[in-house]
């Protein structure tokens, strides 16, 4: 039976088993929710047991002191022990549902409408976990084998939507159980159904909350207005110079790092069939774009840095009015990076930039709101990355996209030491982190094909280290 035969005949019983995952309601953010994601794990396991992983395991993290949520590992040997070992990364847990109110049907009770599965996690990220294994029974089946061609490990991690405070750690103790050559990320999405395409990277982020101090309490703006410093004005000030006229971030060093897009990856870009009103319908029915200037929307988007101001507040903002100079102001800000920019460098650049921008009479703090995330970038020209883009091609060409979000690959591939490549079956039309989340059916059914073919495609490249 060949692989899209089998993928076809299984298809019913894959999708009853992902309604089955989805009813359990893993949010990680969550703590009334922690046994549910403890749940989830459970299901899974049992799930990659039935699938037939010779070695599947719960992994727990963090500390006895302070617990984590659990991964689950799964390890399939390929029958040829010189095959490439490949690391498949996901998440099993899921994001908050609320507003509840703007959901169509109960987000942990999945409901099927005219070929689209709706649910929390449906798409992000148990829709896209679960695929690999109706696309590993299909290799199977296709080859006639009882082992795949390369060495499968799977990696799936309980707390991706809660920033994955334990993953680094979790991967440094068991680095050597998930030695690899490639890693596998399927937690993105593709440009269109009718578009394949592979993701090449992915912005980190770092963010702070700024504080502005001036008089120990709020002021008569007629006793005193005018004749102290004033923290909103400065924090206004301050937040303003965060870009020059150009659109660029003012932070000293801020740009050193960043690695440029080459002309090959602008041009591949350019390939997309992008509409810019559609794209400004999407984003909040926004007015124009804007941004860096040089650069087209998905550039700035994808593969450019950025700073924004995510609130800003102080002082009297009640009905009536309230006439004083504000003893303090505050905000919060972050900034999208991309590679090589590190978060805590950007993090000192910015406390050196507020303490050389505010006025005298002003004591200014900067709070980091955690370590940040670090980019990541898959090159376009890598094995890994080409043995994806054939996989995924099905008979056209397949086009490059990069991610303005950010995630754990950084750390995935740092301690693991092995390349990336991004294979995704969701959409940007999936709503995900919204109320009615959902997935395009036939999209699973292409991506459990395109990672039938993968391994195939991966266990005829070498991907030594001189060859990454």
């Amino acid at each position: 039976m060949d692989v899209r035969s089998y993928i076809a005949q299984n298809a019913g019983s894959f999708f009853d088993d992902l309604k089955q995952w989805l009813r359990i309601p893993s949010i990680s953010a969550d703590h009334a929710r922690r046994p549910d994601v403890r749940a989830s794990a459970e299901w899974l396991a049992a799930h990659l047991r039935a699938t037939g992983f010779p070695e599947v395991e719960i992994w727990e993290t963090g500390t006895p002191g302070s617990p984590g949520l659990p991964s689950v590992y799964a390890c399939w040997p390929a029958a040829d022990p010189a095959a490439p070992t490949v690391c498949v990364y996901g998440h099993h847990d899921v994001q908050p549902v609320e507003p509840l109110s703007e959901w169509d049907s109960p987000p942990f009770e999945p409901a099927e409408r005219g070929g689209v599965l709706f649910g929390r996690g449906a798409s992000d990220d148990k829709g896209q976990v679960l695929l690999h294994t109706l696309g590993l029974r299909a290799c199977l089946a296709g080859a006639g084998a009882t082992a795949p061609p390369v060495t499968l490990k799977l990696l799936v991690e309980g707390e991706e939507e809660s920033g994955s405070p334990h993953f680094a750690a979790l991967l440094r103790d068991r680095a050597g159980r998930l030695a690899c050559d490639v890693i596998v990320v399927s937690d993105t999405t593709m440009w269109a159904a009718d578009v394949p395409s592979l993701c090449t990277g992915m912005r980190g982020l770092a963010a702070a909350e700024i504080t502005l101090r001036g008089p120990e309490t709020d002021l008569h703006s007629g006793s005193f207005g005018g004749a102290v410093p004033n923290p909103l004005h400065a924090m206004a000030g301050l937040l303003a110079g965060l870009h020059d006229a150009g659109g660029r971030v003012t932070l000293p060093g801020f740009y050193d790092k960043v690695v440029s897009l080459t002309a090959k990856e602008r041009e591949l870009f350019g390939r997309l069939p992008f509409e810019e009103k559609a794209w400004l319908a999407d984003a909040g029915h926004s007015q124009a774009a804007h941004g860096e200037d040089g650069y087209s929307t998905l550039e700035r988007v994808w593969a450019r840095p950025t700073a924004e101001v995510n609130g800003m507040w102080g002082g009297h903002t009640g009905p009536g009015q309230k006439t004083i100079v504000p003893g303090q102001a505050r905000a919060k800000v972050s900034f999208r990076l991309v590679a090589d920019q590190d978060p805590a460098e950007v993090l000192a650049a910015l406390e050196g930039y507020v303490t050389a921008h505010t006025p005298p009479g002003i004591e200014a703090a900067v709070l980091p709101e955690g370590p940040g995330a670090r980019p990541v970038i898959a090159p376009i020209g890598s094995p890994a990355v080409l043995a994806g883009k054939r996989a995924v091609e099905f008979g056209t060409g397949a086009l490059f996209t990069r991610e303005g979000g950010s995630g754990p690959e950084a750390d995935l591939t740092e301690i693991l030491g092995a390349p990336l490549v991004f294979i995704a079956a969701g959409l940007n039309s999936d709503r995900i982190h919204a109320p009615n989340e959902k997935v395009e059916m036939a999209m699973l059914l292409l991506g459990a094909e395109a990672v039938a073919y993968l391994w195939d495609e991966l266990a005829e490249v070498s991907l030594s280290p001189g060859a990454r």
